[in-house]
């Protein structure tokens, strides 16, 4: 195993909120194993950001109705979703109010999960205004940040193969909307460990503190 510094309730629909002096971090539950080496992680960064005075709002995708896009490209103009109020327009609400978004992945094949892509693909209009056929997308949050646990079971260096890949990818949907994208924490070897090691578990405690900050 080589670490690389590089609570769980069902979300509901949350309205836009005001920015206010408590920074607000939102975070992502990407992996179906609730308790597991990346959920582990997820809540020791959980728990830094609330001790440094943040807010935490948890999401976690395995429990939220996300339909897939339908390329319907009417966002593009509208700014909202077209399709039937799902979890996916209350998270574009929240990612205007958070001033840091922390997601925790499974690495599969090189890539992010099909749940975490699905709702990605949802949320452009949260990260970029492509309104004008005649001028490049606008970033829609300059000043929030992303910070990005991952977790693989392939040993390092092979490891390097997937998380690599996958990271990138978060990386730049993330830079496109104008997020800050910090160093990813990469838990690797998973499949021999029963839990993270402390290491791992200050690595995590580190990044939640970091970003516990308003924009």
């Amino acid at each position: 195993m080589r670490v690389r510094a590089v609570a769980h309730p069902l979300f509901l629909s949350h309205p836009i909120m005001e920015r206010n002096k408590t920074p607000l971090v939102v975070t992502i539950m990407a992996s179906p194993r609730l308790n597991g080496n990346t959920a582990a992680l997820l809540d020791e960064a959980e728990r830094s950001a609330r001790a440094a005075g943040a807010e935490v709002k948890h999401l976690t995708l395995s429990h939220l109705n996300v339909r897939p896009c339908v390329g319907c490209m009417k966002c593009r103009i509208t700014g909202t979703c077209a399709l039937p109020h799902d979890d996916a327009h209350d998270i574009a609400s929240l990612i205007h109010s958070a001033d840091s978004i922390i997601i925790a992945m499974p690495v599969y094949w090189s890539s992010m999960p099909g749940t975490l892509k699905v709702l990605l693909d949802r949320l452009v209009y949260a990260f970029i205004d492509t309104s004008s056929p005649h001028r490049l997308p606008k970033p829609l949050q300059r000043g929030a940040r992303l910070g990005v646990i991952c977790s693989c079971t392939a040993p390092w260096p092979l490891s390097l193969t997937q998380t690599k890949p996958a990271v990138k990818s978060l990386r730049r949907i993330f830079r496109q909307g104008g997020f800050t994208v910090y160093p990813a924490l990469c838990l690797t070897g998973t499949r021999s460990l029963t839990a993270p090691k402390p290491s791992a578990l200050k690595a995590a405690a580190s990044l939640g503190d970091l970003l516990a900050r308003p924009r």
